[in-house]
């Protein structure tokens, strides 16, 4: 009788684990070098061609392998940093489960060039699909140089599935930063294509690496913050309340030197902001989180991004006082003066000589759900007269415009609406290719991290073709030139940094159709009337006007309702006076 069950080759086994290990090129930076960490290196460089789907390359001065370790360590759970399953309790190293090299030569075709300190010559291994096609000596310095080369190119359905260049390339510059910002003794360089984007050097003042990584605005409005609770020890910093995102990236948070995601955490964190930032706003937050190794269990997953505490009330508790004492009375603020034993930022050019009085513009809203008896507004129904058929009754809650029509009653998301009017006029103005466009009597300047200035560069285009002139200006900076003349009346540097913020967010993948969308969405989002903005009746008619112009549209551009209309016979039926 055939059996049924049967053990799985290595080789498949490794395609499986590498499944888990390896979603994307910046999967593969982050394992090595958090293995380059483990290795006490000094220095780090990582080069990367093709957004890291072509080549990968990490070089570092670590303690590097002789011939049977570095064999050894292409095997399955092959790792120098347990022995027995009690080290599992006091793990202090990045990598310890032995599958992350395994993993990443299974799905490429690997070279490494290893030497210890005891060794005269070193080893160069090759392999490809996991299997080992050649070794010999080769002359090289102490340490490791990992070259992972055709990624998934035995995995086409996995290789598919990849993003953009700039894409994948903005996932490995945000690996870089996040293990960057945890290990101030370590110089790292980053290269795309032989250019360089990151030099990091070593540095004995952690505020002076987030500084230069997350650019020079976000240090200015951070506070040194720090705690003590019972075995819990949290030290880090906030930024202010007036200083927030459009998203959730600018919080970083590290248990015992590993970055993690927790939502634990992140809820603590915004918990702590509770009525102090707006809706949907997120603050930045670099925390580092000093615990007893045997009270989290950070064997959860194959990535390591994910952690459990023994203790989840302890650590909950402690984040919130953090941020609410930074609330509630004075802390230490970062000034480029009080840096310390003599480092400073670099200043980024500028060329601001004179700040125009701008409002500020916040993000989008999320507009209320309908329940069964309301349903979207159709469009054009209530502009079968000539004038205007909507009579303005008041507006609620700072968000929602009620009026009166023939029919019953409509409920307008003032954010959605605006929010269509502004996309419409903008797409406009692209199709016909005559931008409106504003230019600024005086240039302004909008700083932003390395990742970040890199990441943007795609989309500089289809940002002219709206009407932003944007210029790469000096130290990670970008020049303001123009703007459409739709957002001219706000903070145009608020309206730019978080416009590319959001963009880079959406994760697009290449095209000029989908680029050129999505800056558009994200543009109208910005250049809208906000949710919670008090307007005076005369505003209110305004907008109806511009929305009987515009075709009434029943949702913003996202798809989300900007119109609801209750009918008299729906408002009847909730009386009573109609079964």
């Amino acid at each position: 009788m055939d059996r049924k069950i049967h053990v799985l080759p290595d080789e498949v086994v490794n395609r499986i684990a590498a499944g888990e290990v390896v979603e994307r090129p910046a999967s593969i930076v982050k394992e090595l070098v958090e293995n380059a960490i483990d290795a006490r290196a000094t220095e780090i460089s990582i080069l990367v061609e093709g957004g890291g789907l072509h080549r990968i390359r990490v070089i570092d001065n670590g303690t590097g392998m002789g011939r049977e370790d570095a064999l050894t360590a292409f095997q399955r759970y092959a790792t120098s940093k347990v022995k027995a399953s009690e080290d599992l309790a006091t793990i202090q190293t990045l990598g310890f489960r032995g599958e992350a090299l395994p993993s990443i030569a299974s799905v490429s075709r690997v070279k490494m060039v290893t030497k210890d300190e005891e060794s005269l010559s070193g080893e160069e291994i090759w392999l490809e699909a996991g299997r080992v096609r050649e070794i010999r000596e080769t002359g090289c310095p102490r340490g490791t140089d990992v070259a992972v080369q055709d990624l998934f190119f035995n995995t086409p359905a996995r290789r598919k599935f990849q993003r953009s260049v700039s894409t994948e390339f903005s996932h490995v510059t945000e690996v870089v930063v996040r293990i960057a910002l945890a290990h101030c003794g370590i110089h790292f360089r980053l290269f795309h294509h032989e250019k360089r984007i990151l030099d990091i050097p070593v540095t004995k003042e952690r505020i002076v690496r987030i500084g230069s990584l997350l650019g020079r605005e976000i240090y200015r409005a951070l506070h040194r913050v720090s705690v003590r609770m019972d075995s819990l020890e949290i030290d880090g910093y906030l930024s202010d309340p007036g200083s927030t995102r459009p998203n959730p990236k600018g919080i970083y948070v590290y248990v015992n030197g590993r970055f993690i995601r927790d939502r634990i955490i992140h809820h603590a964190i915004m918990e702590g902001y509770r009525n102090l930032i707006p809706k949907d706003r997120y603050p930045v937050a670099v925390l580092f989180l000093s615990l007893p190794p045997w009270s989290v269990d950070i064997n959860v997953h194959p990535t390591k991004n994910e952690v459990r505490f023994s203790s989840t009330e302890l650590i909950h508790r402690g984040v919130v006082a953090l941020c609410q004492d930074l609330m509630q009375g004075p802390s230490e603020r970062c000034q480029e003066d009080t840096v310390g034993r003599g480092e400073s930022l670099a200043p980024p050019l500028t060329i601001r000589e004179f700040t125009p009085s701008y409002s500020t513009l916040p993000s989008a809203a999320h507009p209320s759900t309908g329940g069964p008896d309301v349903e979207p507004l159709r469009g054009g129904v209530l502009f079968k007269q000539p004038s205007f058929s909507l009579r303005i009754l008041g507006q609620l809650d700072s968000t929602y415009l009620i009026c009166e029509s023939p029919g019953g009653l409509v409920l307008i998301d003032q954010h959605a609406a605006h929010e269509r009017i502004v996309f419409e006029r903008l797409k406009r103005g692209v199709e016909n290719e005559q931008p409106e466009a504003q230019r600024l009597l005086f240039p302004e300047t909008v700083e932003l991290s390395a990742a970040e200035l890199e990441a943007v560069q795609r989309y500089l285009p289809e940002l002219k073709r709206l009407g932003f002139e944007l210029e790469p200006f000096g130290r990670n900076t970008l020049a303001i030139k123009s703007i459409p003349l739709i957002l001219s009346q706000g903070d145009c540097c608020q309206i730019v940094s978080d416009l590319i913020r959001d963009l880079i967010s959406e994760e697009t993948q290449g095209g000029m159709v989908k680029d050129i969308d999505t800056a558009l969405k994200v543009t109208a989002c910005h250049g809208s009337i906000r949710s919670g903005q008090a307007l005076s009746m005369g505003e209110m008619t305004m907008l109806l006007n511009e929305m009987e112009e515009e075709g009434f549209f029943q949702t913003c551009p996202h798809g989300r309702p900007a119109c609801i209309q209750i009918g008299l016979s729906e408002l009847e039926k909730m009386f009573g006076r109609k079964s």
